[in-house]
């Protein structure tokens, strides 16, 4: 990678993903994380077959909310993200192939 980047100075979730991007190591991530770094080929899933299963995502609200034109848009939304398998929970992902 000719890029420098700069490693976060703290332990987060950012900075893994930084030390992964900089071809460091490999990070253990929630999908939604690294979504925009896979699709622009910074990142790349690694270790599939160990993925952990998907776990079941609750959305709890009040029951007169469900009236509520903003709350039936916020579920509806939810119910065609989660529905769609776009999100598969915690994968591992590690930096481009070097070539």
């Amino acid at each position: 990678m000719s890029e420098t980047r700069c490693l976060r100075r703290r332990w987060s979730v950012e900075a893994a993903i930084d030390a992964a991007i900089s071809g460091l190591g490999i990070a253990r991530v929630l999908d939604y994380q690294v979504a925009l770094h896979v699709a622009a080929g910074r990142l790349r899933y690694v270790l599939a077959a160990r993925d952990p299963p998907p776990v079941p995502v609750s959305l709890v609200y009040q029951a007169n909310r469900l009236r509520s034109p903003n709350a039936r848009a916020m579920i509806d939304a939810a119910r065609r993200y989660f529905s769609a398998g776009s999100v598969r929970g915690r994968r591992l992902v590690a930096g481009p192939v070097q070539r």
